[in-house]
């Protein structure tokens, strides 16, 4: 019997150790949002994903409060062949699915905005102007639902000139030059984020000690 129990004994460290030496995925993902101010229908992003499981999920999250099903105005999406095409699937209406080789990809997409009203536009919604941008965050950035915290960078290339307002609990903003501008943070915090962009306005008050911005 000595003989079967270290084997048992031999198998169950084995097993052990490559549960222990497979390190668990800790998605990273780099977004770039390029702005063209010739082009007020819509803007494009790029979505670096590294890290990552190989069965990558990609979704468009939905506002607790509200559904526009913008998903609808997403175009154009793809993935870098590295080294071979990546195919993507649909899963439902607003989650996408990939096979990656090696747990990384490069997404590229477009936001291609609905026609609006400018005069009677629901302020949370995304809008290009010649002079600045409002983005909402949940309508521009597809995230990995089965990682909802991973840690994310936001690059902004965005005119010369224009400024950038954005509250990232634990974020930073870094100003890279006049027109590009860096986000740090996480998804979920980002997802919960407006961003506003152009030549901004700012100015503050306080109640009862606590300050408020106004931008």
């Amino acid at each position: 019997m000595i003989p079967v129990q270290l084997s048992l004994i031999a198998a169950a460290l084995t097993g052990a150790l490559n549960t222990t030496g497979t390190p668990k995925p800790d998605p990273r993902i780099i977004y770039t949002v390029t702005i063209n101010p010739a082009d007020l229908s819509g803007f494009d992003v790029e979505m670096r994903i590294s890290d990552a499981p190989r069965n990558i999920r990609l979704a468009m999250a939905v506002h607790p409060e509200y559904n526009d099903r913008f998903w609808r105005y997403l175009k154009n999406l793809r993935a870098d062949p590295s080294p071979k095409p990546v195919a993507i699937a649909v899963e439902k209406e607003n989650v996408w699915r990939m096979q990656t080789r090696h747990g990384g990809a490069t997404v590229h997409y477009r936001i291609q905005l609905p026609p609006e009203n400018p005069a009677n536009r629901a302020v949370w919604h995304t809008a290009l102007r010649a002079d600045g941008a409002s983005l909402n965050s949940v309508d521009t950035f597809l995230y990995l639902p089965d990682f909802p915290r991973s840690s994310a960078r936001v690059i902004l290339i965005i005119p010369a000139g224009w400024q950038i307002a954005a509250e990232l609990t634990g974020g930073t903003i870094v100003t890279m030059n006049s027109w590009q501008h860096v986000l740090d943070g996480d998804v979920a915090t980002l997802l919960d984020s407006p961003i506003l962009l152009g030549r901004l306005r700012e100015w503050g008050f306080a109640v009862n000690g606590v300050p408020h911005r106004v931008v």
